[in-house]
């Protein structure tokens, strides 16, 4: 019997040393140089946000602070380590004001199309007053020198609410970026049952914000005329092009949508109108759940963007059946998370990413697991975070213990990068400090884990940069083509949770050293393509002026000339088409607000006309105007026109 005890012991100790030596990831953030714990007596918020803020070629990270905390943003130093450097790219005053303040979440991106990207930050009000004094989120202007400057309050950036998470996306396609804010709870009561226990929440909670980009570093909220003032309590809401028509749609995750009449929502962009749509009902995607966060990605190669949608409980993978609706494939594929505790207990996630952790071509799935002190329903305290790698024939394997990635603490957002630069995904995951982890012993604090991946699979990064769209090109979907497959990346201005990935898309190659082509789709419709291009190397590709129009359409070109031009009169139109169309072209400011709009007889063929023909009543002024022109309703050209007389 004693021996085999001390085989089995013996068995278990190999077992153990073989997973601990075969671990992807390895958690980092002592020798990185990370010393950063997020103190929240609220359980939500503490999503990270990557961008390369000072153009040095790597990227950095913001991370909030919560309630007690003090929010951080993180110098990559280009040799494993991170330097925390918030205090000296601020002044004084802008340094004290966001330490008073409960940071929440945060995303960034270049807003005035300068060449370096600007930091939103949502927030809850003034700490010492534990937000009940709200305060509006901030918009930090990069100076492009190292520094930032609060523009907040000359940017119009000023709602009164609580900001959970933020995303940027063009959604009028006049090449600025405008911001998606989900607001969360503004007070909540409960139900109780005839014994007086409580029963069901009622949460009361902000409308959603949307700011319009102006063009001018000045913004409008619009959210009630845009028709996306959506009043549940939302946690995220990211820009997709679900449908693929070029143009940004927003989907959003509610939290406590099993006990109100909010549960998650998809609005449909109405581009070339204005405004959006709400499907949700129509989509599929209206699911009440305590929506946490959303990850996209084509994870079955169909071609069409699929959801994940974090929740206390089972989670949603929504399946894209291509037509406008989606099915929910979470339990079929084995990635729902239902039970922390079977039966009993209930598993609580957060942060979720897409990605292709060991280049082998499939996108697999991370998703952020965390406590949450919940009366209804019942939650796990020690609640692992999982990594589900793709097993190629359309499921998923959980390998959580074998990655290194479960730490059982409260995780919160998260989000991908290759901090070093060596051609594989590395992970970010920020937390919720709670005092009962304290209790029982485990460390908490900011986890950095690097990727060890050593297969030899081969990769390709990408940076985009829009010249007619907005410079970050949010929004931008990639597709790459290799033998038989086609691999699909779009670059979103904030997803996960409260969180913003690395805006250099990722594609894992396996043994393929060179690609069959690249399509890179712009919003608005155009088209790039590259050719016989080689892995194992990072791709800048920035949009070219007079881009091709979609393989598909019946029109081959379209030129707007003179651009710039200083006599209306002079204005001309080349388009060449398959055969004879009726088109319609929208003339809008930068608001998005249309001015003109009017219908353009084609023939097969070349033709040249003159821009008053069609537009007889625009009265153009001095000023930056958005031309588009849509096919049976679908854009298929849209091109900046100064008018400088």
């Amino acid at each position: 019997m004693r021996i085999m005890k001390i085989l089995g012991i013996l068995t278990t100790v190999i077992i153990f040393s073989h997973l601990m030596h075969a671990q992807t990831f390895t958690e980092i953030s002592s020798s990185a140089g990370i010393n950063f714990s997020r103190e929240n007596i609220n359980d939500s918020g503490g999503g990270v946000c990557i961008f390369d803020y000072n153009n040095d070629g790597f990227e950095d990270f913001f991370v909030p602070g919560g309630y007690g905390g003090s929010a951080g943003l993180f110098r990559n130093n280009g040799n494993g380590t991170f330097t925390s450097v918030l205090a000296q790219v601020l002044n004084s005053v802008t340094y004290a004001y966001i330490d008073s303040l409960i940071t929440v979440s945060s995303i960034a991106g270049d807003i005035d199309n300068d060449g370096d990207r600007d930091l939103f930050i949502t927030t809850g009000g003034y700490k010492y007053q534990f937000g009940v004094v709200k305060k509006p989120d901030v918009l930090l202007e990069n100076l492009g020198n190292g520094n930032f400057a609060d523009i907040s309050a000359s940017a119009g950036i000023n709602a009164l609410s609580y900001g959970e998470s933020a995303s940027m996306g063009d959604y009028n396609l006049d090449g600025f970026l405008d911001i998606y804010v989900s607001n969360y709870v503004r007070d909540m009561s409960f139900t109780f049952d005839s014994l007086g226990n409580p029963n069901a929440y009622v949460p009361d909670c902000y409308e959603n914000n949307f700011y319009i980009n102006n063009g001018n570093k000045t913004f409008t909220e619009s959210a009630s005329a845009l028709g996306v003032a959506d009043a549940g309590c939302g946690l995220t809401g990211i820009f997709s092009d679900f449908d693929f028509d070029k143009d940004p749609d927003i989907l959003l995750a509610n939290d406590f949508g099993e006990y109100n009449n909010y549960p998650n929502a998809l609005f449909r962009n109405n581009y070339p109108s204005s405004g959006f749509s709400s499907i949700g009902t129509q989509s599929g995607f209206n699911r009440g759940m305590f929506g946490m966060g959303i990850a996209q990605g084509d994870y079955n190669e169909d071609g069409h963007l699929d959801y994940y949608v974090t929740n206390i409980g089972r989670n949603s993978l929504y399946m894209s059946n291509g037509n406008g609706t989606f099915s929910d494939r979470a339990l079929s594929l084995g990635v729902d998370l239902t039970w922390g505790l079977q039966d009993s207990l209930r598993k609580t996630t957060w942060g979720c990413n897409f990605f292709d952790y060991d280049n082998d071509t499939y996108l697999d799935l991370y998703v952020a697991a965390g406590y949450v002190n919940a009366f209804l329903p019942l939650t796990i305290i020690r609640d692992s975070s999982v990594l589900f790698r793709n097993n190629t024939s359309g499921g998923f394997t959980n390998i959580g213990y074998q990655s290194g990635l479960t730490s059982p603490i409260a995780n919160r957002g998260s989000a991908i990068f290759d901090f070093d630069n060596d051609g594989d995904m590395d992970l970010l995951v920020n937390h919720s400090r709670m005092q009962i982890f304290t209790v029982i012993g485990l460390s908490q604090n900011f986890q950095i884990y690097r990727n060890n991946n050593n297969n030899g699979n081969k990769w390709l990064k990408i940076k985009l940069r829009g010249t007619s769209n907005n410079r970050d090109a949010y929004g931008t979907r990639v597709i790459v083509y290799f033998g038989n497959r086609k691999l699909i990346r779009e670059l979103d201005g904030g997803s996960s949770h409260a969180s913003l990935n690395s805006s250099i898309l990722h594609f894992g190659l396996g043994n393929s050293t060179v690609l069959d082509s690249i399509e890179v789709h712009w919003l608005g419709g155009g088209v790039q393509t590259l050719y016989n291009v080689n892995t194992n190397q990072t791709l800048n590709i920035q949009e070219p002026l007079g881009l091709q129009l979609d393989p598909l359409s019946e029109i081959e070109e379209i030129l707007l000339f003179p651009n710039p031009v200083n006599n209306p009169d002079k204005l001309k139109l080349r388009i060449k088409s398959k055969s004879d169309r009726v088109l319609t072209v929208f003339v809008k400011d930068l608001m998005g607000r249309e001015l003109a709009t009017g219908k353009i007889q084609v023939s097969a063929g070349q033709n040249v006309l003159n821009f008053k023909e069609f537009l007889p009543a625009f009265n153009a002024q001095n000023q930056l105007y958005i031309i588009s022109i849509a096919d049976e309703g679908t854009i298929i050209y849209s091109e900046k026109l100064l008018f400088n007389q």
